[in-house]
């Protein structure tokens, strides 16, 4: 990297630095850019070849030389030094060094300006490169980033009035500013459920069950098979003003529409993406209202497991919700149950009171209590000794347990007729399992 023109090991050692320290600043310069293209080489010119104008980069802070001073006195005229050797003719070598400075500030000035034009010119074209490509990034950023705005919070102040068109979909409102605006809505407006059944959809041989939830706003019917879930929403509203005759009323569309299946978690995903949320998340009760603090949640080892043994009387019986559920503590479940059994006439709804220790028949009452806000319920055994069926052999044979059933599975197979006990041995396993992860799903015994 030395100058083979270097009169002095000082001028080629000053040259050196300078190189050394255009090439730390190239450094630096690639690592901001992140993305390496070096500049061609220099070319090494002849130094005699004229004088241009010196020029730096602008980054470069310009360094300050000390200028050369000779201290003289009296006793050395010729300046003061350590060891000087006088010539023939009486003069020293720090005569000399005046004429030899003047040549080196010459030779310095011409190699620098050469030097700085070419490492201006290749800074130039690096520079060029670097801020195309930031050119192309920053057009790419601005597609996908969001929309920079000061940091604060939603307010509606800035609404004045609103309205929205149900019919033509529209939503206006008047404002006072522009701005970010968003558009929120209860998410779990369907929630707590206003009712809901579980009986089988037509005749037994279809082997289909029919779960429907009737929110505030929609009828949700869930048709349960044991190839998959097909939905049918229906919203209230149109359902009552539009009173056509039976034989001209649009048929209720049905979704998939093609005919096939959803799987849950593909029944989950449709029903989120058309914005009808009825499968409660952990933290769904911290954020639904109507409901009773003494009762929300259920227990939910009591829930989970009971719903699964009412999916397994899918083809067999008819669930209802209870109006006394919502008022019955967290480790009380209250349900509405009969028995359905083809060619015969539907009989009246009989409670089961469902706790982590039994299920079990009864009458509910309500007792008097001090205040309007406190409910207190009693509950009376029907029959006040209800009996368990145990297989011994193959005898069937009824003990009495004094009315102990350890869950509703117990308890409603006990009740079962010989026609129901043909249906319940022919219904899939794959459709119970579907109708038990549904109704687990729904959460029914603590959202209704």
């Amino acid at each position: 990297m030395e100058s083979p023109n270097a009169m002095l090991d000082n001028d080629s050692n000053e040259q050196l630095c300078r190189m050394f320290s255009t090439l730390v600043v190239l450094l630096e310069h690639l690592r901001e850019k992140e993305r390496p293209h070096l500049p061609p080489l220099v070319p090494v010119e002849d130094e005699t070849v004229g004088h241009p104008a010196s020029t730096r980069p602008t980054f470069e802070k310009q360094r300050k030389r000390r200028p050369f001073e000779i201290r003289t006195t009296k006793k050395h005229p010729l300046g003061l030094g350590g060891a000087r050797t006088r010539t023939l003719s009486g003069a020293s070598d720090a005569s000399c060094t005046l004429e030899d400075k003047k040549k080196r500030k010459r030779k310095k000035s011409l190699d620098s300006g050469t030097a700085h034009r070419d490492e201006h010119l290749a800074l130039q074209e690096t520079l060029a490169h670097g801020s195309a490509i930031g050119r192309l990034g920053s057009s790419q950023e601005s597609r996908l980033s969001l929309i920079e705005h000061e940091p604060g919070r939603w307010s509606t102040m800035p609404i004045r009035s609103q309205s929205y068109d149900t019919e033509q979909r529209l939503l206006t409102f008047y404002t006072d500013r522009l701005g970010v605006y968003g558009l929120a809505a209860r998410k779990y407006c369907n929630v707590p459920f206003v009712h809901w059944d579980i009986r089988r959809h037509g005749r037994v041989a279809a082997l289909t069950t029919a779960v429907t939830i009737s929110t505030k706003f929609l009828q949700i019917v869930f048709y349960v098979t044991s190839q998959g879930f097909r939905v049918e929403l229906q919203e209230h509203s149109k359902r009552d003003a539009k009173k056509f005759p039976d034989d001209d009323a649009p048929p209720v569309p049905v979704f998939p529409a093609d005919g096939s299946t959803f799987t849950l978690d593909e029944l989950e995903k449709f029903l989120h993406r058309i914005n009808v949320h009825v499968f409660p998340q952990v933290d769904t009760c911290f954020y639904v209202s109507g409901l009773e603090s003494a009762s929300r949640p259920k227990h939910p080892s009591m829930e989970t497991h009971n719903l699964r043994c009412l999916g397994v009387f899918c083809l067999t019986h008819n669930f209802q919700q209870c109006l006394w559920n919502r008022y019955a503590n967290r480790r009380t479940s209250l349900v509405l149950s009969r028995e359905l059994i083809e060619g015969r006439n539907e009989p009246d709804f009989g409670t089961v009171m469902i706790t982590p220790l039994k299920s079990q028949h009864v009458e509910v009452e309500e007792l008097c209590s001090d205040t309007l806000e406190e409910i207190r319920l009693a509950f009376h055994p029907r029959p006040e000794e209800q009996s368990v069926s145990v297989n011994r052999g193959q005898k069937l044979i009824r003990v009495r347990y004094n009315g102990y059933n350890a869950d509703c599975y117990g308890l409603l197979k006990d009740g079962l007729e010989e026609p129901s006990r043909k249906v319940l041995a022919k219904t899939p396993p794959l459709l119970q399992w579907n109708v038990g992860q549904l109704l687990q799903k729904l959460r029914l015994l603590s959202y209704s």
